[in-house]
């Protein structure tokens, strides 16, 4: 029961890091996007002399920012910003959740089924977040993953003093879902 807790502990504080970190580069990539749409829009107006002396790059990037203007309500994960920071605030509350019965197994407070029994209605919220959010699909980019793994080690060494992260490199592979998915 001890490890399943703290695997499945480990995990839930990986998914409200790694959700968090999906909803800023979301947030970085629209609010790039809104800036070359601005910038475009403005300059197309501002800039008819330049017009005379690149055509062909005015003409270039204004059809750009017109496809861009077309196409951004449909990035799928640009659209789910939102969402991303609704998930990672509802697996930090469920982390919060699992250290609680991990402290109170720990120090005795709790007998093993009682254990068992808070660990299912645990494992039922983390299943109800990912139902709710179904439509969310968190991409897999390798560099962010092991950040946030990294981050992740980080927080749980200090909550929990330990040196070694293997118990939550471990919890934390590509067997055990960590990337929430639909």
């Amino acid at each position: 029961m001890r490890a399943r807790i703290w695997n499945n502990m480990t995990n839930v504080r990986f998914k409200a890091l790694y959700t968090a970190e999906c909803s800023r580069m979301a947030g970085r990539i629209s609010n790039v996007s809104s800036l070359v749409l601005a910038l475009t829009s403005t300059a197309g107006v501002a800039g008819w002399a330049m017009w005379r002396e690149y055509p062909s790059v005015w003409a270039v990037a204004i059809g750009l920012s017109q496809i861009l203007q077309v196409v951004r309500p449909f990035f799928p994960f640009v659209k789910n910003e939102r969402d991303f920071l609704e998930m990672s605030s509802e697996f930090g509350a469920l982390y919060l959740e699992y250290e609680r019965l991990w402290h109170r197994l720990e120090d005795g407070k709790i007998a093993s089924e009682e254990a068992e029994t808070d660990f299912l209605r645990l494992r039922e919220k983390e299943v109800e977040i990912q139902r709710v959010h179904r439509q969310v699909h968190c991409p897999r980019y390798e560099k962010m993953i092991e950040r946030v793994f990294q981050e992740t080690a980080r927080a749980l060494s200090i909550n929990f003093q330990i040196g070694d992260s293997d118990d939550q490199r471990q919890a934390c592979s590509a067997e055990t879902d960590c990337i929430p998915r639909s």
